[in-house]
């Protein structure tokens, strides 16, 4: 029997079937394993570690050399008040408005999977519900409010499929679960999200969902995060 997704919304629910539960931008969605005991131990007073941070902060801000952003996104947590606080959400709200929405760049958002904190959070709402920003970096920052909202829950094709013209539900299943069925796991930042986090993602998905001047793609990433 295949798997099935459920998905709902403000009194409606649909089940969807999928064969997948990839999401087609691989670099986002790749960095979905939690960072290793050694590195999450690392001595900050060391030089190696001071070297690594400056370098995770040199390739999350150029994108260069892209072959070692991976290791760059999940480095960078590690790097103390200033790369947590300041350099994620500011370069959240770069990207959101760059030229290029295939940008490897982008996988700094999954952050927000992986550590909950306020700054990281209002970022990714500053995108999510911002007209001006690219449509992939409003898809990104909705799929990351799923999983803060829900860590059980892991994104699907339905964030990207569109919506069905008949029904207004996404072509696709919204979330499956992640390997093995356990929640992701993560760490709470130094600014804790707010008390209404939960509220005012749903607030903000349903907004732009009930906007149908919004385009398609964004209504349905919207529907699936609420």
């Amino acid at each position: 029997m295949k798997d099935r997704a459920v998905v709902s919304f403000e009194g409606f629910t649909t089940c969807r079937r999928w064969s997948s539960l990839a999401a087609p931008t691989a670099l986002l969605l790749a960095v979905t394993l939690w960072p290793s005991t050694a590195a999450a131990q690392a001595d900050p007073d060391s030089v190696r570690h001071r070297n690594d941070c400056r370098l995770a902060e040199q390739i999350v801000t150029t994108g260069n050399p892209a072959p070692r952003l991976e290791w760059a996104a999940s480095q960078i947590q590690f790097c103390g008040e200033e790369a947590v606080g300041t350099l994620i959400p500011e370069m959240i709200r770069t990207l959101a408005h760059g030229t290029d929405p295939d940008d490897p760049r982008f996988s700094v958002y999954s952050k927000g999977r992986f550590l909950h904190d306020g700054r990281i959070f209002d970022a990714l709402m500053d995108v999510a519900g911002d007209r001006s920003a690219l449509r992939e970096a409003r898809v990104y920052a909705f799929e990351m409010l799923l999983t803060i909202r829900s860590p059980i829950r892991r994104p699907a094709e339905g964030f990207r499929s569109g919506l069905d013209p008949e029904t207004g539900f996404p072509l696709e299943a919204c979330s499956g679960r992640p390997a093995g069925g356990r929640p992701v796991a993560f760490e709470e930042g130094a600014v804790p999200l707010p008390l209404d986090f939960e509220e005012r993602i749903k607030a903000l998905a349903r907004r732009v969902y009930d906007d149908e001047t919004e385009h398609d793609v964004v209504r349905g990433a919207a529907f699936c995060a609420a």
